[in-house]
């Protein structure tokens, strides 16, 4: 038979006899302590859960020692600031002897053989049939969009609908017609000419009087020594050496 209590804040596995340490209560060595506490209980082959403690269930104990744990060290360092500090922390504990364990209440009974049978797998869901109605004209419809004339370049909204007008609505219509009927249908409805392919060269900005090329502002060296030695012949004096 064992139990679970709840003391201090934290849950203990206790059973008859056992010492444990929690954390420090009032009580003095030698005290009589009884914990009302209590999550579980289990007895023989029933474990009393509870919601969230088990009616009418304690755990009686009896205060054996009072002290601090063992110490702990807590050093802080901060590097190039000259900061250092270490500090000591003992906690303070209680230890109790479990004298009994006491069940006088009701709380939910499980069997520990239905609390080891896992639960039993969830059979998938059927699928629904789906809903849908299936479209026999699927087919007319892909090619359809296929045809759209305007995914050939040079050819927008308006060139599409005057050549659909003049009866051209496919790519295999449009590649069977001959180029001279193609221009006279399109200056028919008001000069319209298709862009050839390719992109357009955007025209270059003239470049004001005063600017220069970032090619003539930056020489490499070689230019420079070929400008120091055309100024050397020139005038026959030495460059100056830097000192």
């Amino acid at each position: 038979m064992y139990a679970v209590i709840k003391t201090g804040g934290k849950q203990y596995r206790v059973a008859k006899g056992d010492v444990v340490r929690v954390e420090r209560l009032r009580d003095d060595v030698g005290a009589k302590v009884s914990i009302d506490s209590v999550s579980l209980v289990a007895a023989d082959d029933q474990v009393h859960v509870g919601t969230p403690i088990v009616d009418g269930a304690s755990v009686e104990a009896t205060v054996v020692e009072v002290g601090r744990g063992q110490k702990l060290l807590a050093f802080k360092k901060k590097r190039r600031k000259g900061y250092r500090r270490k500090i000591g922390h003992r906690q303070a504990y209680t230890a109790l002897q479990i004298d009994d364990i006491v069940l006088s209440g009701s709380g939910k009974l499980v069997s520990k053989k239905a609390a080891a049978k896992k639960p039993a797998a969830k059979k998938p869901a059927a699928k629904k049939p789906s809903t849908k109605k299936a479209t026999a004209d699927k087919p007319e419809q892909t090619a359809a969009s296929d045809d759209n004339l305007k995914r050939i370049e040079g050819i927008g909204p308006k060139i599409e609908s005057v050549l659909k007008d003049a009866g051209i609505m496919t790519f295999a219509a449009l590649a069977g017609s001959d180029e001279a009927a193609l221009r006279g249908i399109l200056e028919a409805a008001g000069g319209l000419t298709i862009r050839p392919p390719g992109r357009r060269k955007q025209p270059s900005r003239p470049r004001s009087a005063g600017t220069t090329s970032r090619s003539s502002k930056v020489d490499s060296p070689a230019v420079k020594r070929d400008r120091s030695h055309g100024a050397q012949e020139r005038t026959g004096e030495q460059p100056k050496r830097p000192r």
